[in-house]
């Protein structure tokens, strides 16, 4: 087989690889993709549609009683038992397709954790912040501070996602950990949530008003972190 009709072959394989799993293919599969650029894009382009549908069927809340109806019907419209099954059999798969749909990550959590990783001056920043100018900050988002005798390092406003909200850095007995407190613009996080980044790992909690991000290396472990924002924040009324 001459070089050229060899790297045509590793190139089909490559995309029927990328077709079947974009997130996973082998090491061979992985090289030709590194070396094609018609490739690189259709993986990007596959990686962007499972993100469209995994979002898509986030938003689905299937009514209740939809197959009982869709069965119903087609047997008062005097249809075939073959229609009432596939009516019944599309209801089942969509509903198959709900369950084990993946997860998408909340974008809000996602664009929390790349501000703290991309925020290099706050982590090295070491103002030796006093705990009432932390109290009087958090106030105007009706959120009570408890001090717990650890040093603040950096307390600042921060914008992310279009929201202005606070970021702080508290050095721990576990390691330097970061909080960010953003306001509820109506888009808040869907549910309590972890995320991952390279060294870094997240806890997200949704409050009324606010949502919540405690941000760390790995060091310090998820319960850790949750443990710090339940003892450090209370949700309560913002000030006028």
């Amino acid at each position: 087989m001459s070089t050229t009709e060899n790297t045509s072959e590793q190139t089909r394989a490559a995309r029927h690889a990328l077709l079947a799993d974009p997130r996973r293919v082998s090491p061979e599969a992985g090289a030709t993709i590194s070396r094609d650029p018609a490739l690189q894009q259709l993986r990007r382009q596959l990686l962007e549609a499972d993100g469209r549908l995994a979002q898509a069927f986030d938003e689905v809340r299937p009514a209740p009683g939809l197959a009982e109806r869709i069965i119903l019907r087609a047997r008062y419209r005097r249809r075939s038992l073959w229609a009432a099954g596939v009516a019944a059999s599309v209801v089942i798969t969509a509903a198959a397709l709900f369950m084990l749909k993946p997860a998408a990550d909340s974008p809000l959590a996602l664009a929390m954790l790349d501000h703290v990783i991309e925020s290099k001056y706050e982590l090295d920043n070491d103002g030796n912040v006093a705990p009432a100018r932390v109290q009087a900050s958090l106030a105007t988002f009706g959120v009570e501070y408890r001090d717990m005798g650890y040093r603040v390092r950096h307390l600042a406003d921060c914008l992310v996602a279009g929201r202005i909200g606070k970021h702080l850095v508290l050095s721990t007995p576990s390691g330097i950990v970061s909080f960010i407190i953003l306001p509820d613009n109506g888009q808040a996080l869907p549910k309590a949530q972890k995320l991952g980044k390279g060294q870094f790992h997240a806890v997200f909690v949704p409050r009324p008003r606010a949502a919540y991000g405690a941000f760390a290396e790995k060091n310090v472990s998820a319960a850790e972190l949750e443990g710090l924002m339940q003892q450090l924040f209370v949700q309560g009324t913002a000030q006028t």
